[in-house]
């Protein structure tokens, strides 16, 4: 299969490995639920990390093998934290202002570095697109799309710690599509479909390791074309997991910016779905944190 010579492509990218241990505090977090929602073990903790770690390691040298462009630095992602990834979020891609720069699912500066407390370096693939720099943590620009998103879940559960016992926020595809002299960003529902097929392939089959690893109870996509692949896959797998929808968070989506907001849209829609009422609790266990304190 031939690359467009109209259409860059960029991947993720690894923080530092001389960020230590600050990475283990990524929205890559999450554990297999123990079926009477006890604490897994250490020993399982460390089990779910790993495979976790290595599923999005696969998951990158498998897109990499349909032709792409070489040398592309492969995406890392951070070690879960120790908890039960209850429910999965899933998104659409790596979007240009959010985990192009900080390597995290809608990823906007403000909340990875000041919520999320996360620090490190950023790596830069070997073929960037001129309009497309990856500045790393010195990223001006907020995701817009994050800012909701997260926003949202740092109003219900208080604290980054109480939300990643909840859920795990994973991305579909771990690459940002471009087109043309401009950058134009392209989602992976608007890529040519003799290359779609393939990569649909492939990132279907690292979401179903990905729900087989930490069993999650509820598989949520983050806008309509994250929502179908996780109905797909779900049906393949054929477990009792709750699948469903929210609408997603980017003002271009005209739906998201309608009254009554994206943030009251989105939680009736979690709430249809059964799943707003545990990361709602998060907000309780925060308050008793602060307490205890």
């Amino acid at each position: 299969m031939s690359v467009d010579p109209g259409l860059g492509f960029l991947d993720g990218f690894r923080y530092s490995k001389g960020t230590g241990k600050k990475r283990q505090r990524s929205p890559k977090q999450s554990q297999r639920v123990n079926p009477q929602h006890t604490k897994p073990s250490k020993k399982r903790m460390k089990e779910n990390k790993s495979a976790v770690v290595e599923i999005m390691r696969r998951l990158s040298s498998d897109l990499e093998a349909l032709s792409y462009p070489p040398n592309l630095t492969s995406p890392e992602s951070s070690e879960p934290m120790e908890g039960s990834g209850r429910i999965l979020f899933v998104g659409m891609n790596a979007g240009p202002w959010g985990m192009v720069q900080t390597g995290v699912p809608f990823g906007d500066i403000g909340y990875v570095r000041d919520w999320m407390k996360i620090t490190g370096n950023v790596y830069s693939p070997d073929i960037l697109h001129p309009k497309r720099c990856v500045q790393g943590f010195g990223v001006e620009r907020r995701e817009r799309s994050g800012k909701r998103l997260w926003g949202y879940f740092a109003k219900v559960c208080g604290t980054a710690d109480v939300f990643f016992r909840r859920a795990y926020v994973h991305n579909y595809c771990p690459l940002a599509f471009f087109k043309g002299e401009k950058g134009a960003n392209v989602t992976p529902d608007r890529i040519p479909v003799k290359w779609r097929k393939a990569i649909l392939r492939v990132c279907d089959q690292a979401l179903g390791r990905i729900i087989r690893e930490i069993r999650p109870e509820f598989v949520v996509g983050v806008g309509k074309f994250a929502e179908s692949r996780c109905k797909s896959v779900v049906q393949t797998i054929g477990k009792n997991i709750k699948c469903g929808g929210i609408l997603h968070p980017s003002p271009a989506n005209p739906a998201s910016n309608k009254p009554p907001g994206w943030t009251l849209i989105a939680q009736e829609q979690l709430k249809r779905i059964g799943c707003h009422s545990l990361l709602a609790a998060g907000l309780k266990e925060t308050t008793k944190l602060k307490t205890e304190k």
